[in-house]
């Protein structure tokens, strides 16, 4: 993590704040919108004068009325540390969990109380009517939720009636202001949990490094460490020196929240399923202010894209930046208080960027996919992405790995191909077993779309040259059509060796080629078997899930060469000629993992119906009886 970049974030709304004659308190108080996901705000309405709940005001959130509303979340178990809240999917919890629970935690602040008698006495008042009022509030408030959009969030406060008609707001008790400034500064240095000080005298501020100040031990915007377990605590086991693991002067410690809290608000997006931070890291001096202007702005904007989702809008937006900025991407998780960083990828230059989108493009344009047809009767465009990854590595049981594939795509790291495609095989088995069920899961590809789709991200890989141990450094040739016909050759051979020198960089060895090749032949015998037996294909069993090695190859076949002549369709004499001459031209060392032979099978099999033999009574094309 950059914190250096988060700090001059930080100071930049400090300077911001100071030049509007902002305080403490407007550096402390949060939006209770949460940057529009609670646009809707809800009062609940106490007469002064009549000494009643006079019903709930509903309101859209004011940016004006943000110190008004003065809200600042607390413990995720216990109040807010005012009665403002986000109303949560039990709103009885949110009307006497946090709203008359932050009245009663008020109420027991003796100091405040003392000091702000007139103020004391209201707030007792409030609370009261609250109470006695907690059934009718709650009907009201379920009522009022109706006219509410299910997407869209709101928040309850209290609006108190004064008897001159005027309308007081939290923020217009002083008690309230003072409380969230004094447990800001507290959270700082003060463990509450521990019910210890965390602060130290004329040291050294680990941030700033300025020497001789009082600095806090708990002033970490960011909770990565923790003090729960004697091992963690720098010098020993004496809880109150734990300020030596990270001590922050106040101003360090106002920056640092400051930071945090603008790239909370606008500098968090989501990412298919997970969340990071973009956070800027200018390399000229003094352009941080212009760089935030910029990203405010590009994500406000409608950025359009033939094949971009929300999730990809703001990368595909920086990518036209100029090189004169990096930007740190930072993949979190939150468990209650603390941040979970799952993924750290640092200075990520837009022209990188810019190669990842570009080439994705490229590889979407190829005609081969541009023009796929999943039948004849159906369009159906290879459209790669990221989601595609998301399919391959799900989050709930493989989010190390997505993430693992995201750091080597966009930081430029490379990727171990055959890592890759372990899971690209078990995503086509998986597809490939749902087929032969009886009852399909349709929300899952077809084995064909997820074979090709498979086979569209390793062209898309290979051409950002991020494979491991291998001589691709960019430039991959392309097949461009979607068709191979014989009668543009001068034999069934030529006709597949050109497939197989457009797409050389996947097809480099002999032992491809026959895979490819028996693959082909297994598509022709299962769709005339489709034709001769009402549709049903029983050599699918022999393919034995796809768990298949060079042994099974090798028998599966004189089983699929038989099994031709048996259906009176041995029509692939040559290119039963051209899979025996690649077979023995490549020995028996195959120069291939074991799970290349299981995908260029399915590679040739799923792409069967894209060569035209050129002999109409013999050829049956998979798209017909699918």
């Amino acid at each position: 993590m950059d914190l250096q970049a988060i700090m001059d974030i930080g100071e930049i709304q400090l300077e911001e704040i100071n030049k509007k004659g902002g305080g403490m308190l407007e550096i402390f108080v949060e939006d209770p919108s949460d940057g529009g996901k609670y646009p809707h705000t809800i009062g609940i309405k106490v007469d002064l004068a009549t000494k009643s709940y006079e019903g709930l005001e509903l309101d859209e959130y004011r940016d004006d009325l943000k110190l008004k509303y003065l809200y600042r979340k607390g413990s995720s178990k216990g109040a807010d540390l005012t009665p403002t809240a986000k109303i949560t999917d039990k709103p009885q919890n949110t009307i006497q969990g946090k709203i008359c629970a932050a009245y009663a935690d008020a109420l027991k602040q003796e100091d405040l109380m003392e000091r702000f008698e007139q103020e004391a006495k209201e707030l007792e008042f409030i609370f009261g009517v609250l109470n006695s009022n907690l059934d009718k509030i709650l009907a009201d408030l379920l009522d009022r939720l109706k006219d509410i959009p299910k997407k869209e969030g709101a928040f309850l406060t209290v609006i108190v009636l004064s008897k001159d008609g005027t309308k007081k707001y939290i923020g217009d008790y002083q008690i309230f202001l003072e409380k969230v400034v004094a447990d800001a500064m507290l959270n700082f240095h003060y463990s509450k949990a521990n019910k210890k000080d965390l602060i130290a005298q004329n040291a050294t501020c680990a941030v700033c490094l300025k020497s001789g100040v009082e600095v806090y031990g708990l002033a970490s915007a960011f909770a990565f460490h923790t003090y729960d377990k004697k091992g963690y605590i720098a010098g020993g086991f004496d809880y109150e020196k734990a300020w030596r693991n990270y001590p922050v002067c106040s101003d360090c410690a106002v920056k640092q929240e400051l930071g945090k809290r603008y790239l909370d608000e606008h500098l968090t997006f989501p990412f298919y399923g997970r969340r990071f931070y973009l956070i800027p890291q200018p390399v000229l001096p003094g352009i941080m202010p212009t760089v935030l202007t910029k990203l405010r702005r590009l994500t406000q904007e409608n950025l359009s894209n033939a094949y971009a989702g929300m999730e990809d809008r703001i990368l595909r937006g920086i990518a036209d930046e100029e090189n004169s900025i990096s930007f740190g991407m930072l993949f979190y998780e939150k468990s209650n208080a603390a941040l979970n960083i799952i993924l750290d990828i640092q200075d990520v230059m837009p022209s990188r960027l810019k190669k990842v989108y570009e080439t994705m493009e490229q590889t979407n344009m190829i005609g081969f996919f541009r023009d796929f047809r999943l039948n004849e009767k159906k369009n159906s465009k290879i459209v790669l992405g990221f989601y595609f990854l998301n399919t391959i590595f799900p989050r709930d049981t493989h989010n190390r790995y997505f993430l693992e594939a995201i750091d080597a795509i966009i930081g430029g790291k490379p990727l171990k191909y055959q890592f890759l495609l372990h899971f690209i095989m078990e995503y086509i088995t998986e597809c490939f077993d749902n087929e032969q069920k009886e009852s399909r899961d349709k929300k899952r590809d077809s084995y064909r779309f997820a074979t090709l789709k498979s086979y569209a991200l390793l062209i898309y890989l290979k051409s950002l040259g991020i494979f491991e141990n291998t001589n691709q450094k960019g430039g991959l040739k392309k097949v461009e059509q979607r068709v191979w016909e014989k009668e543009n050759y001068n034999s069934q051979t030529e006709m597949f060796e050109d497939f197989f020198a457009k797409n050389f960089d996947f097809f480099d060895l002999p032992s491809k080629k026959g895979l490819f090749m028996v693959g082909f032949l297994a598509a022709k015998l299962l769709n005339w078997q489709a034709l001769k037996e009402n549709g049903r294909k029983p050599f699918i069993p022999k393919l034995k899930g796809l768990k298949l090695n060079k042994t099974e190859i090798k028998r599966l076949l004189p089983e699929i060469q038989n099994k031709l002549i048996e259906y009176d369709a041995d029509f692939y004499h040559e290119a039963q000629t051209l899979v025996a001459t690649y077979l023995v031209e490549a020995g028996e060392n195959w120069g291939i993992n074991d799970l290349d032979v299981p995908f260029y099978f399915s590679l040739g099999l799923n792409m069967a119906s894209l060569f035209k033999l050129g002999n109409k009574k013999g050829e049956v094309l998979p798209d017909e009886t699918e």
